[in-house]
């Protein structure tokens, strides 16, 4: 036994009824159905019996039905019995997905949906919006010059003045701004998308915490990856007499010259190193997932994925400059700490690229990458973003001063939310 579903979408269905052919099918593929087509628009186009949803439709040679939907619900649904068949060839006078609000058209008892081995006209992939993509992945990877404007002398006096207020501002807005998406978009789509065949909701359950979780812990592993591989390069601790003299050294080197501190390179090198290649990784991601949400899920999608990552770039940039060109952490000049930045940036780029590049991406794969870049969001918004705003932010002025950022960046997200439906990847007529 077999569900159709019709549901009103903007409070009414895509029309009161639809003619309705079950006939009897030898296979489930592309070419089967093909070679039904006559069959079909022959029978189609004959007289059809009015059927609603009390009865039971079984697939007959030559017989059209009229499914009469019941305008005083939300939803009609129509059983299918396919006992005494193998297989169905299913013609409509309308796309099943015209009459698709939250629930797939076609289901089984056990609610899985199903699929159709072929349709007609035979499903298309979209164009791919390499355009749109590669121009929100470009804006994104602008955000990494964004310690620019620290060479502007009033910006560069506001954060020597006030320095707890321009990080605690920032990273709240980030943090609000990431947890947002990762919250309201990407791990509530990934539910939808994440039904492997013939699974139970268990397993289902299973892999899309999985997915989050190790996108949570991948900037930690990150970590330790980088923490290994410098630690190998450390030199021994100096005495505490040469501690004292490489430190008067470093100072007169700075003062006098204005070139990079000497002072404990090894920890210099290996806050560069977790800066650059964690950001490259974290840039890359955010490529994969917008490339997801614009080639699947549509502009509006896309840039509402963009935005969020345009929010916490403005936290994490600004945070990795001052980082970058702070004498006693990064070490270096502001034109080489711009450089390294934007070129570790251009990983989005990347990310768009590879994602767009492929020639399938089924539901299951959206909605992974989807939990997983949630997961990534989460650990970035909250672990990194706000816990920094919990270091910066002691006083109740900046406390709220972080909370009215944190709402403005989430707020900006949740805009999306006003209009939306949750997003169905699949064949051309998806909505």
């Amino acid at each position: 036994m077999y569900y159709w579903s019709a549901e009103k979408v903007g409070g009414r269905y895509a029309d009161p009824s639809i003619r309705f052919v079950l006939l009897p099918a030898t296979g489930a593929d592309q070419a089967t159905l093909e070679s039904f087509r006559a069959a079909g628009s022959a029978a189609i186009q004959g007289a059809c019996t009015p059927v609603d949803g009390s009865g039971t439709l079984t697939p007959a040679n030559a017989t059209c039905l009229r499914l009469v939907f019941d305008d005083s619900a939300h939803l009609t649904l129509f059983k299918i019995n396919t006992s005494a068949v193998s297989n169905v060839a299913i013609f409509s006078e309308h796309f099943p997905v015209e009459f698709e609000r939250n629930s797939h058209y076609l289901k089984d008892v056990a609610g899985q949906d199903i699929e159709p081995g072929g349709e007609l006209p035979k499903a298309a992939n979209p164009p791919k919006p390499w355009g749109v993509a590669i121009a929100a992945a470009i804006v994104v990877n602008l955000m990494t010059l964004l310690g620019v404007c620290f060479l502007v002398p009033f910006f560069a006096q506001l954060v020597k003045k006030h320095p707890g207020v321009v990080h605690t501002a920032a990273n709240a807005f980030g943090g609000g701004a990431i947890l947002a998406a990762g919250f309201f978009l990407m791990m509530y789509e990934a539910t939808h998308l994440i039904k492997p065949a013939n699974s139970t909701e268990s397993v289902q359950v299973g892999l899309w915490g999985a997915a989050i979780l190790l996108g949570f812990l991948t900037p930690y592993l990150i970590h330790i990856v980088i923490s290994l591989v410098m630690s190998e390069h450390e030199p021994a601790p100096p005495t505490a007499s040469e501690s004292t003299t490489s430190k008067e050294v470093a100072a007169v080197t700075l003062q006098v010259t204005g070139m990079e501190a000497t002072l404990d390179n090894s920890r210099a090198v290996r806050v560069r190193g977790g800066i650059l290649i964690g950001d490259f990784m974290h840039n890359f991601a955010d490529g994969i997932f917008m490339g997801v949400g614009f080639r699947l899920c549509g502009d509006g999608f896309g840039w509402a994925i963009t935005a969020a990552t345009v929010g916490h770039e403005i936290a994490q940039e600004i945070a990795d400059y001052l980082v970058l060109t702070d004498p006693m952490q990064g070490n270096l000049n502001p034109a080489r700490a711009l450089l390294l930045n934007f070129l570790s940036g251009t990983s989005v780029l990347l990310g768009v690229l590879v994602l767009l590049a492929q020639d399938t991406v089924d539901d299951v794969s959206t909605g992974m990458l989807l939990a997983y870049g949630g997961g990534v969001y989460i650990q970035i918004g909250a672990a990194e973003c706000m816990a920094r705003v919990g270091d910066a932010a002691k006083t109740p002025q900046l406390m709220l001063i972080a909370l009215l950022c944190f709402i403005t960046g989430a707020a900006a997200i949740g805009t999306v939310l006003i209009k939306h439906e949750h997003c169905s990847p699949g064949g051309v007529y998806a909505h």
